[in-house]
């Protein structure tokens, strides 16, 4: 991703009258990492949801290779990546298979077999006990081996 690909000018969410965040401006390019940190209630899971396309923002615009995000969302989802709170996984189902069926529903031929990112992840050992047996921290890390899966511009 070169630089300047993904903007966010001059955005703002409110809670009724009251303004979660105003005047938020990022601009991300090629290997570039975002950390959003808050206090509880401060607006953190609205702010991703907004740069993510999932929720307009109140004010100002998200856009993606200069384009506003409204307009080629679904170029945008092709090419994005989002873990949420929930980590989408298949309790009656192993890592392996919960990998091997993103792979059998993804467009894009991934670059690495789903053993490969489960090794890298250090879960191979746990490649065929099923997800519901898993700690927290196993089940998290199950969903962000599908980032390693899927070539994505943004993570």
């Amino acid at each position: 991703m070169e630089s300047g690909v993904f903007k966010a000018s001059n955005l703002a969410c409110y809670r009724g009258e009251e303004p979660l965040f105003q005047h938020v401006n990022i601009e991300l390019g090629d290997g570039d990492i975002l950390e959003v940190a808050g206090e509880n209630g401060s607006g953190k899971t609205s702010l991703l949801r907004i740069l993510c396309g999932l929720s307009p923002p109140d004010d100002g615009e998200v856009s993606w290779r200069g384009q506003p995000l409204c307009e080629v969302r679904n170029n945008f989802f092709l090419e994005m990546l989002y873990v949420g709170h929930q980590n989408g996984l298949k309790d009656d189902l192993t890592p392996l298979e919960n990998l091997a069926l993103d792979v059998l529903h993804s467009e894009q031929p991934s670059q690495i077999t789903p053993v490969e990112a489960l090794e890298k992840l250090q879960l191979r050992h746990k490649n065929h006990v099923l997800c519901r047996s898993l700690s927290a921290g196993q089940k998290r890390r199950v969903a962000l081996a599908r980032l390693l899966l899927k070539p994505s511009k943004l993570w």
